[in-house]
């Protein structure tokens, strides 16, 4: 399993460790899958020490985990910073890391045992060094500021987890059937990260059964839409896409909004969907009204990114979650961006009055 970080300065490609630190590989991958990462910075950089990010309110002390808490440590003797490109949780003592990370630039044995070590860089070395060498203040801080735009992740299951329960260290019994039912749930989700893909405009389309219904389509679609209002980022609004989610019969709409470092602002719209075959419906729509919004051809809708039983769509700072419940009570999004943030959609009233709350002030 690897993950490609698109960085500003280019992409470092970092291969998991997922059968040594599961839990945490689990954290990692979830929170890539959801968008977690997008725009986060690269906030304290040490030259021959190492960089870190992973905190999307910039300062270095938020981020959370999945399960909204810290995790446990998986500290692992095979496991060093032996190398330039190691890969490690961030935290401030034993079993407190949440979503920061950092990448050695140079082998420093002092950390070993201390931070969880996950993942090693495999490829955009070069990237890391245009990272050294990036100015900061006396914080450590870039001076110009560098980030993450987005995550790949590069799907391959993790084939052997389930083998971990089933050796001479771990032998089954019947009271380690809920850890095995645990490890089946897991793999569920992951067997299918990510299927990423950007549907195809075939000939088909040209015929007159397929044209019917996408002419119904859109005339059931167009009136949700504001065909004056142009927006730089993407064609579609955060009250565009809710009514389209309310026209679709979407349950449990909560949009979030998180504030990027005073540069603007990123929303995240999260719903439960009737079943998949819904959720897919769903897509369809959002994917019909963002052609329908714009004139320029050459401009492709985002891709779906598909994680077992959660879809998502992206745009440049708008990220759609597509959830069944099990997969909202078990990755629990709200909570990874504040509850303070949230705004429940589940009325009637008028979405085009809608006002996202700010965050708490700590």
């Amino acid at each position: 399993m690897s993950v490609t970080l698109q960085t500003t300065l280019g992409n470092i490609k970092i291969e998991l460790y997922c059968d040594l630190c599961p839990k945490t590989c689990e954290n990692f991958l979830a929170l890539c899958a959801s968008g977690y990462y997008n725009n986060c910075i690269f906030h304290r950089n040490i030259k021959d020490f190492m960089v870190q990010t992973g905190d999307p309110t910039g300062t270095g002390k938020g981020g959370d985990s999945i399960w909204g808490g810290p995790i446990e440590d998986e500290l692992n003797t095979a496991l060093k910073h032996d190398a330039r490109g190691v890969v490690s949780m961030a935290g401030n003592g034993p079993n407190t890391s949440r979503s920061q990370f950092f990448i050695t630039y140079a082998k420093h044995s002092t950390l070993d045992l201390k931070y969880t070590v996950f993942g090693r860089v495999i490829d955009g070395f070069e990237v890391l060094d245009e990272l050294e060498k990036v100015k900061v203040d006396a914080k450590y801080r870039p001076v110009v500021e560098q980030k993450i735009r987005n995550v790949i992740i590069h799907a391959n299951p993790i084939a052997e987890m389930a083998l971990l329960r089933s050796d001479e260290r771990y032998p089954i019994e019947v009271e380690k059937q809920m850890d095995l039912e645990r490890i089946r749930e897991m793999q569920k989700y992951f067997e299918q990260y990510t299927e990423e893909y950007v549907e195809v405009e075939t000939e088909l389309e040209t015929s007159c059964k397929i044209m019917t219904k996408s002419d119904r389509l859109r005339q059931r679609l167009e009136p949700l839409l504001n065909f004056e209002q142009h927006f730089s980022s993407s064609p579609l609004s955060v009250k565009e896409i809710v009514n389209i989610l309310r026209a679709e019969r979407a349950e449990d709409i909560i949009c979030i909004r998180v504030p990027i470092n005073d540069t603007g602002d990123r929303y995240v719209i999260i719903c439960t969907p009737h079943n998949m075959r819904h959720g897919e419906a769903m897509i369809l729509a959002v994917r019909k009204c963002f052609k329908l919004k714009t004139t320029d051809h050459q401009v492709q809708p985002p891709k779906k990114a598909k994680v077992g039983r959660w879809l998502c769509y992206v745009f440049e700072d708008i990220s759609l979650h597509i959830m069944t419940r099990e997969a909202r009570l078990k990755y629990d999004l709200e909570s990874l961006w504040g509850i303070g943030w949230v705004q429940t959609l589940e009325d009637e009233g008028d979405v085009s009055n809608l006002e996202f709350p700010m965050p708490i002030s700590s």
